[in-house]
């Protein structure tokens, strides 16, 4: 897994339109995932509520509890949504 973690300054550029799809790092994050099976991308920006000013600590660009907490739910749910996808295909899902 890896895991893409925006800063503040990333999202308020995202949420003003310019994203960093179009970025060479990115792409290539992308391209991995499209050519590897068992690498999976989670970018948390996607992940963000509207209001994330609270996920962040006052002083920096780093997340506080709820920011990791926020991110915890995201890495789970992408989990949980690939075992119950493996599940309804007869397969296993990563990890297993």
């Amino acid at each position: 897994m890896i895991l893409v973690i925006p800063n503040r300054a990333d999202l308020v550029r995202i949420r003003s339109g310019r994203s960093y799809d179009d970025q060479y790092w990115y792409k290539t994050l992308l391209s991995l995932q499209a050519t590897h099976a068992n690498v999976d991308v989670i970018d948390m920006a996607e992940s963000m509520p509207r209001d994330y000013e609270d996920l962040f600590h006052r002083c920096d660009n780093h997340w506080n509890a709820r920011g990791n907490l926020a991110a915890a739910s995201a890495i789970a749910d992408r989990y949980r949504h690939s075992r119950n996808q493996a599940s309804r295909l007869g397969g296993m899902a990563p990890g297993n």
